[in-house]
């Protein structure tokens, strides 16, 4: 017989261990001794634990390893969990390797420009919303104009927006005047009607389709003039973190023009539709 201690040594597992193995089952004492309360163990209990560590190396949660060990699996069933653990650490990989591209694209500004870049980016789904939108070309000293015909509209309707505006930008390069916009204004769902603007078209209602990965990027007190200076980088960002750009972007004013909120109260998010370079899915 072998004292807990013994084992543990033999075994280099903590004792820690060795007793919650024995609460969950996995590895339950030979003996145990009635008056002390010690825990005995036999050599012949050895190969088990070696097995239940080697399973443990692997990442396999202990239901997991009791049912290899215990339960008549198949070879099939067996690979199967395998598989899934495989693509777990597969994942985690990816996972990390993001980060590392991250960090490797902060090292490069802080070498080129001699401080961190203000540069915080998440990278995430972003869910549909029920809206009414207006797709149009649209000149820069025209979106003010654009702006308090809807509220006047919306007013007129008794509209209600329940979320931020968003301008989905089908443009490549940031263009002061847009070639192709659709503004979005959400609402509820009840909005089935087509709504007519004085002068900037028809409000239609539908269904924005959402995204399942965007590069997000907030920024407070910016005029519209610095969007040019900030979306280059936002895209190197994007492009060095081993991401492909697709062709739309979106502007979401969490505060702004809505708000009648001066250029140094807005809050604007730059959304960026993207595909990892590689193909796989995040």
């Amino acid at each position: 017989m072998l004292k807990i201690g013994e084992i543990s040594r033999l075994a280099q597992v903590t004792v820690r261990a060795l007793h919650h193995y024995d609460k969950v089952g996995l590895l339950r004492p030979a003996y145990i001794d009635d008056f002390t309360n010690y825990r005995y163990y036999t050599v012949e209990q050895l190969p088990r634990l070696h097995r239940i560590m080697a399973l443990k190396e692997l990442g396999l949660s202990l239901e997991q390893i009791s049912l290899m060990i215990d339960a008549d699996l198949s070879a099939e069933q067996i690979r199967g969990m395998l598989n899934l653990k495989q693509a777990e650490i597969q994942q985690r990989l990816r996972d990390e390797q993001e980060h590392l591209q991250r960090v490797k694209f902060h090292l490069q500004m802080l070498e080129l420009e001699g401080q961190l870049p203000a540069l915080d980016v998440v990278i995430k789904d972003i869910p549909s919303l029920y809206a009414l939108t207006l797709r149009r070309s649209v000149k820069r000293q025209h979106m003010v104009a654009l702006g308090v015909e809807f509220e006047e509209t919306a007013a007129s309707h008794n509209i209600q927006l329940t979320g931020p505006v968003t301008e989905i930008r089908f443009e490549e390069e940031f263009q002061f005047n847009h070639e192709d916009v659709e503004f979005v204004w959400p609402v509820s769902t009840s909005q089935v009607h087509a709504i007519d603007l004085k002068t900037f078209g028809t409000l239609q209602p539908k269904l924005v389709e959402g995204l399942p990965l965007v590069a997000s990027y907030i920024v407070q007190g910016v005029n519209p003039k610095q969007y040019a200076e900030i979306l280059p980088i936002f895209r190197r960002w994007i492009v060095d973190n081993g991401y492909q750009l697709l062709s739309t972007h979106r502007l979401v004013f969490h505060r702004g023009p809505v708000e009648h909120a001066e250029y140094e109260d807005w809050i604007i998010e730059f959304q960026h539709e993207i595909v990892p370079t590689d193909g796989n899915t995040t």
